[in-house]
């Protein structure tokens, strides 16, 4: 007897033990969730820079053009508007565009576009505008030397040479500190082919005159004791 009723504690200790162990995990606190994954940052674009220079085609390439309006004509920033400065120089917004258009103008200048392809960094470029008409400035002094004769020289000129692609008005004006012109000694700028010239004299200190389309030279003229040193200044207008 005591042993069978050994066995039947035996049997109900071994059951409370098998639900307790089941039962046991409801007494413990749940674990915490897991925090949700953050979310994908977007991919950042590259950005680079357009900068360049704005200037008149050959032979007036050192003349820079101010004050150029410079139209972003495609991509994310279409529509905007900068400008050179002084130097003829700009530079745009950073831009994530691998390709642009560009629209280049300003008034009395035929309309340029630059097409930049490929953007993958900063880059530099250059702009020829071609203007209805071009104006030159020259500036120095005239003088004569005298070594046993009498020689004079001109500073501040070299010959310059330009076509004309379409035919128009050519005009020149000269200013000098004094007047020197007659048979034996004159200073004078003309143009050739064509006798188009201006003098340091009372009558000729402009000139203009209609000249077709073409190739020209346009040279200073010294000859006679000029005396001196006597400064001077030449203006030039002429269309592209």
């Amino acid at each position: 007897m005591n042993r069978l009723c050994g066995s039947r504690l035996v049997g109900s200790i071994a059951l409370v033990l098998s639900v307790s162990a089941l039962t046991g995990c409801d007494d413990q606190p749940p674990l915490p969730a897991l925090p949700p994954l953050p979310p994908t940052a977007p991919s950042i674009q590259p950005q680079f820079v357009v900068s360049g220079l704005v200037h008149l085609p050959a032979p007036d390439q050192t003349v820079v053009v101010r004050a150029a309006r410079i139209e972003i004509g495609s991509g994310s920033h279409a529509g905007e508007q900068y400008f050179t400065d002084e130097r003829g120089r700009f530079a745009l917004p950073p831009v994530a565009d691998a390709d642009i258009n560009l629209i280049v103008s300003k008034d009395d200048f035929e309309e340029g576009r630059y097409a930049v392809h490929q953007l993958t960094a900063d880059r530099t470029i250059d702009v020829e505008l071609i203007p209805h008409y071009v104006r030159r400035d020259w500036s120095g002094t005239f003088d004569t030397k005298y070594d046993g004769g009498y020689h004079p020289f001109i500073t501040g000129w070299e010959p310059y040479e330009f076509d004309i692609h379409s035919a128009g008005e050519v005009s020149m004006h000269l200013d000098t500190c004094k007047d020197v012109a007659g048979t034996y000694t004159d200073f004078l700028f003309g143009i050739t082919p064509f006798q188009l010239y201006v003098e340091a004299s009372l009558r000729g200190h402009d000139a203009k005159k209609s000249l077709p389309a073409g190739h020209y030279r346009l040279d200073a003229g010294l000859s006679g004791p000029l005396g001196g040193p006597c400064a001077w200044a030449l203006s030039l207008v002429r269309p592209y």
